[in-house]
């Protein structure tokens, strides 16, 4: 209540040059601190104009990387901002360290969404796109790596629980030519520990 007493004290610039007999428009200074109220302190959540939701919500150019021969492309997808969900999981901290203590890495760590491909031609231009298929849905990918050879692909994975908590990171490889990626363990309890990681 307090802020509100505060806000109803502030007068919009058209209020105060009217107090001052310098503005012959009656009673634009009453709408305009109305309409000022109303925006401070309206109820509940409020967006913004659809442009401005286009211009927040646009995803960001993704992440470029080569492989040691440099043979092709591959695009890392990413979504402009994190997820509420994701930004209000449990955390512990440990010097300075923020942790997911049910993943063992650091919360909220950024990942990418998904993984493409493009050949470099001969001339230089890019082939089709390639999606990279067979990663479960929802994952969140980090540290991802190449092959010596560029033929393969190493990530974790981290999926979405029921509960709404993160799983485990679980390492996964991708085969670059036949385009599809697996879990590199069948065994489920096997699985990364990042908390460290830089």
């Amino acid at each position: 209540m307090k802020a509100a007493a505060r806000l109803r004290n502030l007068v919009p610039v058209g209020a105060a040059a009217e107090g001052d007999g310098s503005s012959s428009s009656g009673g634009t200074g009453s709408t305009a601190a109305a309409e000022f109220e109303e925006l401070s302190l309206g109820n509940g959540y409020r967006l913004p104009v659809q442009e401005i939701r286009d211009i927040v919500d646009a995803p960001p150019l993704p992440n470029l990387t080569l492989p040691p021969r440099k043979d092709k492309i591959l695009f890392l997808k990413r979504n402009s901002l994190p997820n509420l969900a994701d930004l209000a999981r449990p955390e512990e901290k440990l010097a300075g360290l923020r942790i997911d203590g049910k993943s063992y890495c650091r919360s909220r760590m950024s990942s990418y969404t998904g993984i493409s491909v493009y050949q470099i031609l001969e001339d230089y231009t890019l082939g089709p796109e390639r999606e990279i298929s067979g990663l479960p849905s929802g994952a969140k990918i980090n540290f991802v790596t190449w092959s010596n050879d560029g033929s393969y692909l190493a990530f974790a994975i981290r999926t979405n629980e029921d509960d709404g908590s993160s799983s485990m990171l679980r390492l996964w490889v991708a085969d670059m030519d036949a385009g599809n990626a697996r879990p590199l363990f069948k065994a489920a309890d096997i699985c990364l520990n990042a908390v460290f990681d830089k």
